[in-house]
């Protein structure tokens, strides 16, 4: 009765866990900008790894009642072990044509469209809340499903998830973003957490980036994310050029990591001409001012706050510590610069 297990212990590597799957993507983002073979071998080495063990990992979770090779795989059943992961495994497709990563896809893309909670809308929430985190969660891996299959109904899906949660979180006023929504209240809380209003600005651009150009639904896109960028810009800290763990709180501390998607997603807006070009100059700023403020002569990245819970009380989010060299961040912060350059044309 004596058996053999494998074991994975890197914590940066072939690991089923969506921030350091945001960590890869950034570092396949620096690879495409620099051409870096090294990193495209490690990102597509980790992508194949899921690809070809996922099926080990629920063999043994059958066997055992638990594994903790690719623990994060086994159940299906929320955005956070599909949605960046998906789109990691997506990119790695397109790369390679991989039959394992496709077949992975296919298992991906079933479990969201059918196995993730739904209000009576269609749009995706976790039962009795409903978060801005799972726009990136879900929008990013649908975008590329689009474009791996061709088949319409996933940009379809897309536009639908953002008209759903923007209806439910966003705060008309200030044109920003609550953190959560509680379904059973029918209310949200009405707190602008840096990190989720990130997440969502992040991932409908990646929706734009992808979506065709005369793809019914795009403009509505398009008019949701222009009128939620002034909102961002609105609450820059001036002095700062940066953002606040609550955003239009002055007296939180200032956050990397959702600074660093604000200014991915604005670069990629002012060069892609969906926000106006005027605004090249402070985005820039900004990420002069997250590189002098966030990161050191060694590069460790600090200000980045931790994983988040809800609450309905902001002194939740506003003692919420920061972590160096947290995972939330790192490859944020690398695809911000990458982004930065190609706004710039360096």
């Amino acid at each position: 009765n004596t058996r053999l297990r494998q074991n994975l212990t890197l914590t940066f590597y072939g690991q089923w866990f969506y921030p350091m799957m945001v960590g890869m993507n950034g570092l396949r983002l620096l690879a495409d900008k620099f051409g870096i073979k090294e990193i495209y071998d490690y990102f597509n080495s980790g992508m194949k790894l899921l690809a070809e063990h996922r099926d080990y990992g629920c063999h043994e979770y059958k066997i055992s009642g638990y594994s903790d090779y690719l623990a994060g795989g086994y159940h299906l059943d929320a955005l956070d072990p599909i949605g960046t992961i998906g789109m990691n495994v997506a990119e790695y497709y397109l790369m390679t044509a991989d039959k394992s990563a496709k077949v992975l896809l296919h298992i991906l893309a079933d479990a969201m469209m059918n196995n993730v909670p739904r209000l009576e809308d269609g749009t995706f929430n976790r039962k009795t809340t409903m978060w801005t985190d799972d726009m990136y969660m879900c929008l990013p891996f649908l975008a590329r499903l689009g474009v791996v299959t061709g088949d319409k109904k996933y940009f379809e899906e897309a536009v639908k998830q953002i008209v759903g949660f923007h209806k439910k979180l966003y705060m008309t006023q200030e044109n920003i973003f609550s953190h959560i929504y509680y379904p059973p209240e029918d209310e949200k809380n009405c707190i602008p957490w840096g990190r989720g209003n990130g997440w969502v600005l992040l991932a409908i651009s990646e929706v734009l980036l992808l979506m065709p150009e005369d793809f019914e639904g795009r403009d509505k896109v398009l008019e949701i994310f222009r009128n939620f960028a002034k909102g961002i810009i609105a609450c820059r800290d001036d002095e700062e050029k940066l953002w606040h763990q609550v955003i239009n709180n002055p007296k939180s501390y200032i956050e990397t990591s959702g600074s660093a998607m604000f200014i991915t997603a604005l670069a990629r807006a002012v060069r892609l001409g969906w926000i106006d070009k005027s605004y090249m100059d402070l985005v820039d700023e900004s990420w002069n001012a997250l590189c002098e403020k966030c990161i050191d002569s060694e590069g460790n990245l600090y200000g980045v706050c931790q994983g988040s819970g809800c609450k309905k009380e902001e002194e939740y989010y506003m003692n919420l510590g920061t972590i160096v060299n947290d995972e939330h961040g790192i490859g944020i912060v690398m695809g911000a610069g990458v982004e930065i350059m190609n706004m710039l044309g360096e």
